[in-house]
């Protein structure tokens, strides 16, 4: 198959004039103020992403009095409810006093 003809065809739809320069340019070149606005979108980009990353870096300040009562009774239950079991009391959770029949 011959594909002169068809190559001499495609594309269809060529822009006219130069690529490079003129009205249908391919990467035209930045003006100055749309340089500006691009750096200043960038700098806000740089903020908006250092925000982001320090979720876990927040100032904490000093705890408001219900922050603390929660605090407390937190570390009273894991130390007590939740806390470690001797190993002649780890099954006593699994024994019901209560029989199957009643």
């Amino acid at each position: 198959m011959r594909l002169s003809a068809f190559l001499r065809l495609w594309p269809k739809n060529m822009p006219g004039g130069s690529i490079h320069k003129g009205k249908y340019r391919i990467h035209r070149h930045p003006k100055e103020g749309e340089l500006s606005e691009m750096s200043r979108d960038m700098k806000r980009e740089l903020n908006n992403i250092a925000l982001t990353s320090q979720v876990g870096q927040q100032r904490k300040g000093d705890l408001r009095a219900d922050q603390i009562w929660f605090g407390a009774r937190k570390a009273k239950i894991e130390a007590t409810v939740m806390g470690p079991a001797p190993l002649k009391n780890h099954y006593n959770q699994l024994y019901r006093r209560d029989s199957w029949d009643s």
